[in-house]
């Protein structure tokens, strides 16, 4: 099986082909801050960056936040696209809040339960993000129209008319972490070993095309993703694809819209062709009970029809898929998880979301080396 032709099928039908501009486009960059602080007793640098983009009459800014432990250890860095600011991460006012991020009127640490920076620095990890609106903002119908169409156009401002078959704004996210991905591990000089890439519901959809299509990343905490994330497209319950691209018309290329009305039964590719690509680097895909958009059904199945893939060609790859069909049979019993040392699954009771609950089982799965 070709895994070139696999990623070519992927984006002919669902994430779109990248414009050729964007192997051309480079970066210069100003450190803003790099201080020493204190988090709950811990000694961290904070670091915030700005990133720019450039070609010979455009730029376009990008801010990174970063929190790493003072140490002379290399440290493992968690990277990830944030919702709603970087500000949000964290309650920490040092934090720049830039002119797109304060549009949405949130407070300091609006997403703490989300990112669990203490948590994380207690355990030694650094955590890198970036608000996602920078690279493209996401389009949403109703509040941020404005701000999508007349504010803010992200890296589309080096591109022009698209076809059916160009990126949408999910594989735009997975462009914009790998490059960040490179910059903070090959520009920086920061001691950082693995990077664990890390999206939640539409970030955790482009985290796991980025893992697929790059090879900087270690390992993937894939959250509640749903449709053209984690979840089997041809099951095609819960969110539809049909209902993916109306409420979200810009997520996928043009060309994944003809697959509305049910006929996603016809693609020739699905999702756990993605787990296969990745292997054998190591993927975690958590749920959440109460979720009403991202079918965990869904996302079992999609480590489940992965079995054939992992079994009948990657015969070293160490997963007991006997643990997928136990929690699928007691029906996503929450107290039922695994981690197994190349996928790892977990299902919370709680409704679409990451809570520090779910952390624990991340870190646990990530130690177990």
């Amino acid at each position: 099986m070709n895994n070139n032709k696999i990623i070519d099928e992927f984006q002919k039908n669902i994430y779109g082909y990248i414009p050729a501009i964007f192997n051309y486009i480079k970066f210069k960059f100003n450190i803003i801050e790099n201080d020493k602080i204190t988090i709950n007793n811990i000694y961290v640098n904070r670091i915030q960056i700005e990133y720019i983009l450039y070609d010979t009459n455009k730029q376009l800014i990008w801010n990174i936040l970063i929190y790493i432990p003072v140490t002379n250890k290399k440290v493992n860095c968690i990277l990830g696209l944030n919702f709603n600011g970087n500000y949000t991460v964290y309650t920490d006012e040092n934090i720049i809040k830039t002119k797109i991020e304060t549009e949405h009127k949130n407070i300091s640490g609006y997403d703490k339960e989300e990112w669990q920076i203490e948590y994380l620095l207690k355990n030694n990890f650094a955590v890198c993000t970036l608000y996602l609106g920078q690279i493209k903002p996401s389009k949403i119908p109703g509040k941020y129209d404005k701000l999508d169409e007349n504010f803010y156009k992200g890296i589309d401002i080096f591109s022009g008319n698209e076809n059916k078959n160009e990126w949408g704004t999910i594989y735009k996210w997975a462009w914009g972490l790998n490059k960040v991905a490179i910059f903070i591990k090959y520009e920086l000089n920061l001691n950082i070993d693995k990077i664990i890439l890390y999206g939640l519901s539409r970030l955790g959809k482009s985290a796991l095309w980025s893992m697929t299509i790059y090879d900087i990343y270690d390992s993937i905490i894939c959250a509640c993703s749903g449709r053209g994330g984690a979840a089997n497209s041809k099951r095609n319950k819960v969110e539809t694809v049909e209902q993916i691209n109306k409420r979200f018309p810009t997520w996928f290329c043009d060309n994944y819209k003809k697959y509305n009305n049910n006929t996603i039964k016809n693609i020739k590719i699905d999702q756990e062709l993605l787990l296969y690509i990745i292997s054998p680097k190591r993927v975690y895909i958590s749920s959440s009970f109460k979720d009403k958009y991202s079918d965990i059904y869904g996302e079992l199945l999609t480590i489940l029809h992965s079995e054939k893939y992992y079994k009948n060609i990657k015969k070293n790859i160490n997963i007991n898929f006997n643990n997928y069909q136990n929690i699928l049979k007691n029906n996503l019993n929450c107290n039922l998880f695994t981690y197994d040392c190349n996928i790892g699954y977990h299902c919370s009771n709680k409704v679409h979301g990451v809570y520090s609950e779910d952390w624990i089982h991340y870190l646990k799965f990530l130690s177990n080396t």
